[in-house]
């Protein structure tokens, strides 16, 4: 059973093991449930390119194998995502995934967010992704846009 009370208690997994030296998702399976995991704390797990990858492989995981029912996305105990890494970007949106590798996706089993802490910008967008969102009470989600965005967006 997926305790998702205390997201800290997650172990890594060894059937799924980071392919580089500085990964930045821990994917693990418990039972029939995908859980992945944003490990990019010291950013607020900020989305940069190889975090895009990651969360795409992670759901292109999801939907090829059948013995996968559903999964869940998180961000660890303290915060969910603070969005797109400014300094980085997300990199170009993913074939199968869309923005993040998670925003455009279509999928065939349902997919949770569990949020702890912030859930900012695109991090929010994320979650509205999902099918379901099991937020703990230190979760604190906005969507703000610039006003550049908003008068780009008025143009014909």
């Amino acid at each position: 059973m997926l305790a998702l009370a205390r997201l800290s208690s997650y172990t890594a997994c060894n059937d799924y093991p980071a392919r580089k030296k500085r990964e930045r998702t821990r994917v693990e399976v418990q039972g029939h449930i995908l859980v992945i995991t944003m490990i990019r704390h010291a950013k607020r797990n900020a989305i940069a390119g190889q975090m895009t990858l990651a969360l795409d492989a992670a759901l292109n995981r999801l939907e090829d194998e059948p013995e996968l029912w559903t999964a869940v996305i998180t961000g660890g105990p303290d915060m969910f995502c603070a969005g797109t890494d400014m300094a980085a970007t997300s990199g170009t949106p993913t074939p199968r995934g869309g923005i993040y590798g998670v925003v455009g996706r279509t999928r065939t089993k349902p997919l949770f967010a569990a949020v702890e802490g912030v859930a900012f910008g695109g991090g929010f967008e994320v979650v509205m992704a999902c099918d379901m969102v099991l937020a703990a009470t230190s979760a604190r989600s906005v969507c703000l846009k610039s006003s550049a965005a908003r008068r780009l967006q008025k143009k014909p």
